[in-house]
């Protein structure tokens, strides 16, 4: 391999270049240029990761949220006028009613499914069954 510099580089260098080894400061150069190449090839490979974990994550909230609508809209049914109005006023999963929520549902769960959206959309299910009944009790 040869390498080329420009000429005041090359000047300079002429009355050292006994004393330097010119081949191992080139290669360390070329070393050290490779790994900044190397940590920002690895800096945009990190950057997909992120994208694609977002993606996913994205992906799930919405899933889970989806799974905990159709279930809270199926277990209003099991619900007391006391549980919705504590729900209703709460906007969520209240003391009075969380074992059951726990045993019911949150316990049986599989693990791609995010508890906290789920439990959101739980609730959200509970409160759209309310919004249909209250205003005929």
């Amino acid at each position: 391999m040869n390498i080329t510099i420009e000429e005041d580089i090359y000047n300079r260098l002429e009355p050292f270049k006994d004393s330097l080894n010119i081949s191992k400061i080139c290669e360390n150069a070329i070393i050290i240029e490779l790994k900044i190449k190397e940590i920002n090839m690895e800096g945009s490979q990190m950057d997909t990761l992120i994208e694609k974990l977002k993606i996913q994550k994205q992906q799930m909230t919405k899933q889970s949220t989806s799974i905990g609508i159709e279930e809270g809209t199926q277990a209003a049914k099991d619900l007391d006028y006391s549980d919705f109005v504590l729900i209703a006023e709460n906007q969520a999963i209240t003391e009075e009613i969380e074992d059951w929520f726990r045993e019911c549902y949150l316990e049986n769960l599989s693990s791609d499914v995010d508890k906290e959206s789920y439990e959101k959309g739980f609730v959200q299910g509970i409160l759209e069954v309310w919004d249909k009944v209250r205003e005929h009790i």
